[in-house]
């Protein structure tokens, strides 16, 4: 299972999600959830005197100990959970996860949403809605916290 991670507590419930998952399937196969994280280089990085791929590995570790900070948080109830670092150097992040998910095979990919309903994804672009429309290849399962659904008016409200 593909947890795409942004160590947000929407994507720290999804991987909750998936280790529930995993833990109550009922097959003789065994899982392993990959916790995903795709980061990028700021622009103007270069002002720091580093270069890209110096900066992209503080980047990196960066990630990697929020990655470690994330899992003190996690239960995983025995179910085994790799790190997956992705440098996206396309500035498309939907294209990194779904790339991620084609390399590893993966049999579902699980997103935690920020509570937005459809219509108002379509003027601010969320990526679980944009992964909907690039393939049906993989399930994809959406998580959202109880009660939080936000609506376009809502949405605007918080602007």
């Amino acid at each position: 299972i593909l947890v795409p991670c942004d160590f947000s507590s929407h994507s720290t419930l999804a991987l909750e999600r998936a280790v529930d998952i995993a833990v109550n399937a009922k097959t003789d196969r065994s899982f392993e959830i990959l916790c995903q994280n795709v980061y990028s280089v700021p622009t103007g990085y270069h002002y720091t005197g580093k270069s890209f791929d110096e900066f992209a590995e503080v980047m990196r570790k960066n990630a990697k100990k929020d990655y470690q900070r994330l899992m003190k948080e996690i239960d995983t109830r025995g179910i085994t959970i790799t790190p997956v670092s992705t440098l996206d150097k396309k500035d498309n992040l939907v294209a990194s996860i779904y790339q991620c998910a084609l390399d590893f095979e993966v049999d579902g990919i699980i997103f935690g949403a920020k509570g937005i309903t459809a219509s108002s994804a379509l003027f601010i672009g969320s990526i679980a809605e944009k992964m909907i429309k690039i393939d049906s290849r993989f399930p994809l399962l959406v998580v959202r916290s109880k009660g939080e659904n936000a609506g376009f008016l809502d949405f605007l409200k918080k602007i």
